[in-house]
């Protein structure tokens, strides 16, 4: 994902210039890779507020999660709570610690003598590497990355406050600022109204914070190529 970086900030930044030229007032809603980069481009050339310029983020790493453990336990996805947060891409994190199921930690509900650890890292890595096996098999990934874009413009449009796992602007939040990154955030008729900051685990919290610096090398990089195209 993020070899697409050059291609895609190459074709975004003429374009949100074009676009806002324009007048365009509305909402920037992205599933490009990498799209918490890209999401960060949108907000340095167009100078909108965070609110107005969301990310699909890790809304399907998200639902993937969910399912691999739906189908591990044997229950509907819609009754697994499972976030994954951070980068779009190799360095998720699958936030074990707020997994449930029914209100119960997921990771409570395992037959005796299944070791936790190896458990954790084949739903892990099922969920990473998922999207890959779909991109080699025919080419895109369209369907499931559609359906978590209509769930957010849906979210928009009905004032739904649905918390979703999007590329959200950072102020803050972990410790973190100016970068978007997967993190759950209510999404209403205000846009990207407000990030919930999960309290993590101290090895959750290690490695999502590792994810934020490969955003933000990546991010560098971009805002070289940006330069170069503006001062053209």
């Amino acid at each position: 994902r993020l070899k697409l970086l050059e291609d895609n900030v190459n074709i975004f930044v003429p374009m949100i210039q074009k676009v806002i030229a324009h007048g365009f007032d509305g909402y920037f809603v992205l599933p490009s890779n990498p799209v918490d980069i890209m999401s960060y481009v949108i907000k340095r050339v167009s100078q909108f507020p965070k609110n107005k310029i969301i990310g699909s983020g890790t809304s399907l790493d998200t639902a993937r999660f969910e399912f691999f453990l739906s189908r591990t336990f044997d229950v509907a996805p819609q009754n697994v709570y499972a976030p994954v947060i951070g980068e779009h891409g190799d360095s998720q994190v699958a936030v074990w610690s707020h997994a449930q199921i029914a209100g119960e930690p997921v990771l409570d509900l395992l037959n005796k003598g299944v070791d936790q650890t190896t458990f954790k890292q084949s739903i892990a890595s099922q969920t990473t590497q998922v999207g890959y096996d779909i991109y080699v098999r025919k080419g895109t990934t369209n369907f499931g990355i559609s359906l978590s874009l209509v769930r957010i413009v849906e979210a928009i449009l009905f004032n739904k406050n649905v918390i979703m796992n999007v590329s959200s602007y950072l102020e803050g939040e972990y410790g973190l600022n100016d970068l978007y990154i997967g993190t759950p955030t209510v999404i209403n008729g205000n846009g990207a109204d407000r990030v919930i900051e999960l309290k993590l685990e101290e090895d959750e919290l290690t490695r999502f914070k590792q994810s934020s610096h490969i955003i933000l090398e990546h991010q560098q990089r971009a805002d070289a190529l940006i330069e170069s195209i503006l001062n053209k």
